[in-house]
């Protein structure tokens, strides 16, 4: 059994330290304070996580986790196109919950581990306004402009 690895990746919204272990097993923005991070090369990573980071590629499906509370959660969340955002709601819909744990459901994407792999950051309060985002609203919306820039 190998040991995990932290990697710094570069992305288009800085560096990411990335938990592999043969998979992705985190992923979040690099803090000042990280320290031993490894170099992408040293790990034998390819330049599929890089194209994953930058949103260029999706997570592969079967790489997708289930949630413990809400199965389907992160399923639904992957599915959601770039450039395109859905409400809490919608995302509750999708996965045939009631109207009365959307904020339960985003609270969940609040422990999303694999930052813009698993793109919590597409989902957004029902009146447009982004809503929080556990790395900060500012990344969210720097996030979403440059999905947007893609699609165009």
């Amino acid at each position: 059994m190998s040991l995990a690895s932290l990697i710094r990746v570069p992305s288009p919204f800085g560096d990411m330290a990335v938990e592999w272990s043969g998979h992705v097993l985190s992923c979040r923005p690099v803090v000042s304070g990280d320290s031993g991070l490894q170099d992408p090369g040293d790990a034998g990573l390819g330049r599929e996580l890089e194209d994953m980071l930058a949103l260029r590629m999706p997570l592969p499906e079967e790489a997708v986790p289930v949630h413990p509370r809400f199965p389907g959660l992160w399923q639904a969340v992957w599915e959601i196109p770039v450039g395109e955002t859905r409400s809490y709601g919608d995302l509750c819909r999708r996965i045939g919950l009631p109207a009365s744990l959307v904020r339960a459901v985003a609270r969940a994407l609040g422990t999303n581990d694999l930052c813009l792999l698993i793109p919590c950051h597409r989902v957004i309060r029902k009146d447009g306004s982004l809503g929080g985002y556990r790395w900060g609203e500012a990344l969210k919306k720097r996030i979403l402009d440059y999905e947007r820039s893609l699609v165009r």
